[in-house]
């Protein structure tokens, strides 16, 4: 894997000749098991990006990168962490713990510090990437590639979410990334899940229906504090069906032979 990764970054540093003999003697290091090898690129990927981010952030204007208060100008390039070069590296890392992150973590001594450094990961990676694409396509709305590939990272990152990033089977941060990346899949799934497994207690379980994750909030209209906080779903579309959060939510579960709750014909 690190081959895949050097291959996409050493290209972005010929002008640059100590991060390019960093990166070299990255390439030469050796690693007792695979586990600590996808350790530890993680974290030096986490790492460098994290550095990069947070002088962004501190030091924005519009002699560096991009202003954070206007992230959709079309005057002001991208920044480097937004590059193709980078986002290839953060979803090739992904790939990388999709695959083998749950062995590395069944191997490893210390189970309990690693599955936590394994949730940083896995969020400041998704977080990255999704912000990366979503810098991407706010300035250009026709690049399809990146569209696609916007589309594709929401589908890799947000299982990984549920999977790492959650406590005790709660899903918030992957609702709130898929809520804030309208990833109109990871919505439905997620509130339907919980709202299943809500379900499941029974009529004389003293457990309340947590309202986080009610469909019914979210496609709701009115002006309403909750209903605003979704308004951005309402003039989203889905990727692959082009429908809006309404008919993609209908259409979801007539897929599936499920049926919507409650008398609106809009609302589930």
């Amino acid at each position: 894997m690190l081959h895949l990764i050097l291959k996409h970054l050493l290209p972005s540093y010929p002008h640059h000749p100590r991060r390019w003999a960093a990166l070299q003697q990255l390439s030469s290091l050796t690693f007792v098991n695979s586990g600590d090898f996808l350790l530890f690129t993680s974290s030096s990927i986490c790492h460098g990006v994290g550095q990069a981010l947070g002088y962004r952030q501190h030091e924005s204007s519009s002699t560096y990168d991009i202003s954070i208060s206007d992230p959709s100008s079309q005057t002001i390039p991208s920044p480097w962490t937004s590059s193709t070069e980078t986002l290839d590296v953060l979803i090739t890392q992904l790939q990388a713990i999709e695959e083998s992150g749950e062995a590395v973590l069944s191997n490893s001594v210390d189970y309990d510090t690693e599955k936590n450094n394994m949730r940083r990961y896995v969020e400041d990676m998704s977080a990255s990437a999704l912000s990366g694409y979503r810098d991407i396509v706010t300035r250009d709305a026709d690049n399809k590639a990146a569209l696609r590939a916007y589309d594709q990272a929401k589908r890799l990152t947000i299982p990984l979410l549920r999977k790492y990033a959650n406590d005790d089977g709660d899903d918030l941060v992957a609702l709130a990334t898929s809520l804030d990346h309208s990833f109109f899949e990871g919505i439905v799934q997620i509130c339907h899940d919980h709202r299943q497994s809500w379900r499941f207690q029974g009529p004389y379980s003293y457990k309340e229906a947590d309202e986080r994750y009610d469909l019914r909030l979210m496609m709701s209209n009115s002006s309403t504090t909750d209903s605003e906080l979704y308004a951005h779903l309402h003039s989203s579309r889905d990727y692959e069906t082009d429908l809006s959060f309404c008919t993609f939510l209908l259409k979801w579960y007539a897929d599936r032979g499920l049926y919507p709750e409650g008398k609106s014909s809009c609302i589930p």
